[in-house]
């Protein structure tokens, strides 16, 4: 007895779709695999070409000092000992060495008002410029707190981020406008500073000004554009 053959799949039915469906399925599949690759690359190779101030102090392979010298180092920084670090720095040690308290070099130097170590440390290769300490204070933000207009010019010539934000939403023109430095404020502003970004509190830098009455720093502010 003969065995009767299936039938033949109805046109328009499942099984006459079977196929196509499953390449289908496969080349999304494929396709979307492929643009979730591209875009982790795309931020491997972003991270490659600009790392954070944080990445480029991880990565650094010169010599680092050990205890004794990693003090003396930031001694000679705090106190403006220029041909010191000169020294270290000519003795292959890195200049992106972070202090017990969190601060780097760069950010002493400018923080105590040191042009001229404001100038040899950031003419090193490979310096996190925009390094951020414990406190939210890069080099620029700490110029700026404390009125260091010759050397907020150093550093922002020397390609320091003048709207950068710490992890409170602050930038240098609010620990400017904070602190009543009428004059570091106008550097800014015309630096390119957003004098319209709010911190994390809601305060933007003419707010703050105001609080601290520094009232003629507070106008410049709210008639900025």
């Amino acid at each position: 007895m003969n065995r009767a053959l299936p039938p033949a799949p109805v046109a328009g039915g499942r099984a006459a779709f079977d196929t196509p469906m499953r390449f289908f399925k496969y080349t999304s599949v494929r396709i979307l695999a492929l643009f979730v690759l591209s875009l982790a690359a795309a931020s491997l190779i972003t991270a490659w070409l600009n790392p954070s101030p944080v990445a480029v102090v991880a990565m650094d392979t010169r010599k680092q000092p050990g205890d004794e010298l990693l003090t003396l180092i930031f001694d000679h920084a705090r106190n403006g000992g220029t041909e010191a670090v000169k020294v270290y720095l000519d003795s292959g040690y890195t200049p992106n060495i972070i202090s017990p308290r969190g601060d780097s070099l760069l950010i002493v130097a400018a923080y105590h008002g040191h042009p001229d170590l404001v100038k040899l440390v950031p003419a090193q290769p490979n310096v996190a410029i925009d390094f951020q300490n414990k406190m939210g204070f890069t080099a620029l933000t700490g110029a700026s707190f404390k009125g260091h207009t010759d050397i907020m010019q150093q550093l922002i010539t020397a390609g320091a981020t003048v709207n950068h934000r710490n992890m409170s939403g602050q930038t240098a023109l609010m620990f400017a406008s904070l602190t009543g430095r009428f004059d570091a404020v106008k550097l800014l502003l015309n630096s390119g500073a957003n004098a319209k970004v709010k911190d994390t509190s809601g305060n933007g830098a003419a707010a703050l000004a105001a609080q601290q009455g520094a009232a003629d720093v507070a106008a410049v502010l709210a008639a900025h554009p």
